[in-house]
Formats: C-alpha cells, sequence, structure tokens
C-alpha cells in the first residue's frame, strides 16, 4: 500500500508542474501561473494581437517565444484585455535565435495607465525597472531574452492595456 502511494505521490509531482517552453530564470512564480492566450492578428498586421488571461488567474504568463511574431516583427502591439494582477511576458524576437543581443523599448505611455509597476526577470531575479519616462528600455539577457513582469491592479478597473514595444539591435 506505501508503494502505491508513493508512485501517486510521485506522479502528481511530476505531472502537476506546468513545462513552459523558452523559459530561462527559476522563478517560480512563472511555474506556479497559468498561461495567457495570445490571439495574433492575420495579415499585414501580423506583429500586433489580443492577449487574454483567465479571470480567476493571479499570475499569467505570455511567451512569446515560439509565436511567428517572435521570427518576424520588429515591432509588436498587443492588447491585453482585462488586465488584473500579474502578467509576465517571455520576450524573445528575431535576434533572440541568432544570439544577438537587442533592445526592448516599451511605449510606457501607453502602458502606465492600467500597470502600477513593471519588474525584470533576470538571473533568477526580480528587479522593478518602473519608470515614468515616455520608454522603457530594456536590455536583452544571456539567454537573448527579455521576461518582463507587469502588474495590474487586483481588481477590474480598465477595459484593457496596450502593450507596444519596438526592438532595436544592441
Amino acid at each position: 500500500m506505501a508503494s502505491i502511494l508513493f508512485f501517486f505521490v510521485l506522479l502528481v509531482t511530476v505531472v502537476a508542474e506546468p513545462i513552459v517552453l523558452g523559459v530561462s530564470v527559476t522563478d517560480n512564480d512563472i511555474y506556479e501561473s497559468c498561461e495567457a492566450q495570445l490571439w495574433p492578428h492575420d495579415e499585414p498586421y501580423q506583429c500586433s494581437g489580443g492577449v487574454s488571461v483567465n479571470l480567476d488567474c493571479q499570475k499569467s504568463t505570455l511567451n512569446l517565444a515560439h509565436t511567428n511574431m517572435s521570427q518576424i516583427c520588429t515591432s509588436i502591439d498587443l492588447f491585453w484585455s482585462y488586465p488584473v494582477d500579474n502578467l509576465t511576458m517571455i520576450i524573445e524576437t528575431p535576434f533572440s535565435k541568432k544570439q544577438q543581443a537587442y533592445t526592448i523599448e516599451l511605449n510606457n505611455e501607453r502602458v502606465m495607465g492600467a500597470i502600477s509597476h513593471v519588474y525584470r526577470l533576470i538571473d533568477g531575479k526580480e528587479i522593478e525597472v518602473t519608470t515614468k519616462e515616455s520608454k522603457l528600455i530594456q536590455h536583452s539577457d544571456s539567454k537573448y531574452q527579455v521576461i518582463l513582469k507587469l502588474q495590474g491592479p487586483p481588481k477590474l478597473t480598465y477595459y484593457g492595456v496596450f502593450i507596444d514595444y519596438d526592438i532595436v539591435k544592441s
């Protein structure tokens, strides 16, 4: 009986932790979060789309690493519907696959209406990078990613928020 119980606990432990492709940090928040849904637009607007999250989820992750956007776009325009709690964005770009450094220039003026804080996840640490400047500028890490955590209000306050950023080769 004890061996069956051990096997069950082992199975639940192995199966219960989701696999998030492209994650380069060991931050437990990413692994314990819900997956955000990306709804990309069709041509000629394939570098834009909508993001939705289950409203019951307090932590969500949007992994852009294996999307068409990460392969071809150098300017991204997203609309996060019903921004509540936290959205962690794993950003890769056309430069990531080539292992070339790049910089993200987030349009801060459009984000800060609904987002109170922005954090950068790098080397397993969360660092606040919130700024009042018109652009939030972040350089890619050693894995050629930028991982940002956007903190929205705890209750629905805004219908949505635009998350627009340009990608510049460093």
